[in-house]
């Protein structure tokens, strides 16, 4: 029974992935291997199916067939954000990325793209990149990066974390200076409280029994005498009593002290955060002798990047 189930979810992914590709149309812009990916993945994913449904039933052939789909999902992951990026980028600059009929988020993130653009040149865009992810992640003038999770963190650390190069505040702050005078009120709201964000690791300390209504409570380990009370329907049916992961706290009431969650949110095992916390340790001392009016959240902005970078060591000495 339980080889069927695994069966059935590996039929369920295959048609997930066709979905994506077909939604995920070449682009001319494109990078050759991005498009080489995008050609390749309906044969690829359709050989894949059709060995899955003779050879599957097989535990030696289904782990090879499990293991070939969790790699062309990678590649295929990668591909599709690399042109919905493209594509998002387009459409930001031709100026439909206000069209009021998108959700408040996507037309506040799009505002903020498109200033962004006015900020930072390719170049520049490159030289952070390797920054955050490590050299590794360019090649010549493509990016490589998780387009999960790994591209949500470097989206946040771009606006919130960081003073761009020449600039003396971050990009959301020069954001809000410029444009807050031409934000329906609803943008304005989302503004204000992504001003006021607490990123942070946190571990998950209460979860209430009734996961309805999604809310936990999380200690701050950067600040361990800060819990916050977070509401998350998504992220509390996947985290469970102890969970460590990195996050940006967002307001979203202020009356009940209630926080949600930015990005992708993936959990750390807690040996991870045994070792890293060590790490840490030593730089905050080295970080609060020098700004000791500063504050945890000022601490982590700093060291976002050395932080994921840290974790990456971590993954590597120990996988």
């Amino acid at each position: 029974m339980t080889m069927n189930i695994d069966i059935r979810s590996l039929h369920t992914k295959i048609s997930q992935l066709k979905a994506m590709v077909a939604k995920a149309p070449v682009h001319p812009e494109a990078p050759e291997e991005i498009k080489h990916i995008l050609k390749a993945a309906p044969l690829m994913l359709q050989n894949i199916e059709d060995a899955l449904r003779v050879k599957g039933n097989n535990p030696k052939e289904f782990k090879l067939l499990k293991d070939m789909l969790d790699q062309a999902e990678t590649f295929i992951d990668w591909a599709v954000g690399t042109v919905t990026g493209i594509t998002t980028l387009e459409t930001i600059k031709s100026g439909k990325g206000t069209d009021p009929s998108l959700a408040t988020d996507q037309r506040l993130l799009n505002r903020i793209i498109k200033f962004m653009t006015t900020k930072i040149d390719g170049p520049t865009y490159l030289t952070l990149v390797r920054e955050f992810a490590g050299e590794d992640a360019v090649q010549g003038e493509t990016v490589y990066m998780d387009p999960g999770e790994e591209v949500e963190a470097f989206s946040q650390w771009m606006i919130h974390d960081i003073n761009l190069p020449g600039e003396s505040q971050c990009l959301i702050e020069l954001f809000a200076k410029s444009e807050s005078g031409n934000l329906p009120a609803d943008e304005l709201d989302l503004l204000v409280a992504r001003l006021a964000d607490r990123p942070s690791i946190y571990k998950v300390v209460k979860k209430e029994k009734d996961q309805s209504r999604g809310l936990y409570l999380v200690q701050d380990l950067l600040a361990p005498d800060f819990v916050l009370r977070i509401r998350d329907k998504a992220t509390s049916q996947t985290l469970v009593v102890g969970s460590i992961f990195m996050a940006r706290a967002i307001p979203i009431d202020a009356k009940d002290h209630l926080y949600s969650l930015m990005g992708k949110i993936a959990s750390y095992p807690e040996k991870l955060w045994a070792i890293l916390a060590a790490a840490i340790d030593g730089w905050s001392r080295e970080y609060f002798e020098k700004n000791q009016k500063n504050t945890a959240q000022d601490f982590f902005r700093t060291h976002h990047a050395r932080l994921r970078q840290e974790i990456r060591n971590i993954v590597e000495q120990h996988s």
